[in-house]
C-alpha cells in the first residue's frame, strides 16, 4: 500500500515538475515581507507573461482569481483542491522517505 502511494505521489509531483525549494537571501528582494530569519518554502513560481503556460503557472494563476467572480469560481476551487493534494503528497513523501 505504501509503495503504491509513494509512486502515485511521485508521479503527481513530477506532473507539475515540482520540488520543494527554500527561499534564501537571493529571493528576499522579491519578497520584502520576509527576513533572513524566516523559514519559507515554495513548490513553484509564477512568471508574468502569456507564454510558457506550465501546469504550475496555470495553477497559481487560477489561485489568484477573485473568489467573488462567479464565472471563475470552478477554476479557483479546482486549483485549491489540486494545491491541497500537492502538499498532502509532498508531506507523505517526506514522512516516508528513506533516511
Amino acid at each position: 500500500m505504501v509503495l503504491y502511494e509513494l509512486e502515485t505521489s511521485t508521479i503527481l509531483l513530477r506532473t507539475y515538475n515540482l520540488r520543494l525549494q527554500v527561499i534564501n537571501e537571493t529571493h528576499l528582494s522579491q519578497h520584502h515581507y520576509l527576513t533572513n530569519d524566516d523559514q519559507c518554502y515554495f513548490l513553484g513560481e509564477f512568471s508574468p507573461g502569456l507564454d510558457n503556460w506550465t501546469n504550475i503557472k496555470r495553477l497559481i494563476h487560477n489561485l489568484k482569481k477573485n473568489p467573488t467572480d462567479i464565472g471563475f469560481y470552478p477554476y479557483k476551487e479546482q486549483s485549491i483542491l489540486q494545491t491541497i493534494s500537492l502538499f498532502e503528497n509532498l508531506i507523505f513523501l517526506f514522512l516516508n522517505r528513506k533516511n
